[in-house]
């Protein structure tokens, strides 16, 4: 009944220590990234910040997927005018 307890506890220790290592090998990579973040100083000057680009219509959304998805085939647009179903922009 002792050597059982014992083997039992010991096993548990070795979970509980591959867990905890499992954790810290899982956050390594986040606590790098934050350490480079606080590390580093961003500057950035008008000329480099990114401007925000327009709302993209679904077409336009689309025929950039197209062109770097080939498998697309033929794409029906429907707005609450052109839907056939009369569904777009209904409330039930």
């Amino acid at each position: 009944m002792k050597k059982k307890s014992i083997f039992i506890i010991l096993s548990l220790c070795l979970i509980l220590v591959i867990i905890i290592a499992c954790i810290v090998f899982l956050d390594l990579p986040s606590q790098k990234s934050n350490e480079q973040t606080a590390n580093s100083q961003v500057t950035t000057s008008p000329e480099t910040t990114p401007q925000r680009k327009k709302d993209l219509t679904a077409e336009e959304i689309i025929t950039e997927m197209k062109k770097s998805i080939p498998s697309i085939g033929r794409i029906e647009i429907c707005t609450a005018e052109t839907d056939p179903n009369k569904l777009l922009r209904t409330t039930s």
